[in-house]
């Protein structure tokens, strides 16, 4: 919604359209509910929020559900040790950022 409608969400007065300047084309974003859906044919995947769903994701499922090895990007250590050796074990390249303290 946020992006479909930043012209006028969440109202007309206090658009969040000031954020989003210059990047028309997220209007055409969409958020997908469907996790297999989402990875069929994907490249990669970035892991930015610490949703506890995330957290538990099985390495094999998600390389199973993208149908083959894909670039993983970790931006807050969401993955551990033994996901990430997984992701290795299947062919994937993973990697972490670092956050600056």
């Amino acid at each position: 919604m946020e992006f479909e409608e930043q012209d006028k969400y969440p109202s007309n007065a206090h658009s969040l359209k000031r954020f989003f300047r210059g990047q028309e084309k997220l209007k055409d974003l969409r958020v997908e509910q469907d996790l297999k859906k989402t990875l069929d044919g994907t490249d990669a995947v970035i892991f930015a929020v610490r949703h506890k769903h995330y957290l538990t994701l099985d390495p094999d499922e998600v390389v199973k559900m993208a149908g083959g090895p894909i670039a993983v990007i970790d931006c807050f250590g969401i993955l551990d040790d033994a996901q990430i050796r997984r992701y290795f074990e299947l062919g994937c390249e993973v990697k972490g950022l670092e956050e600056d303290m």
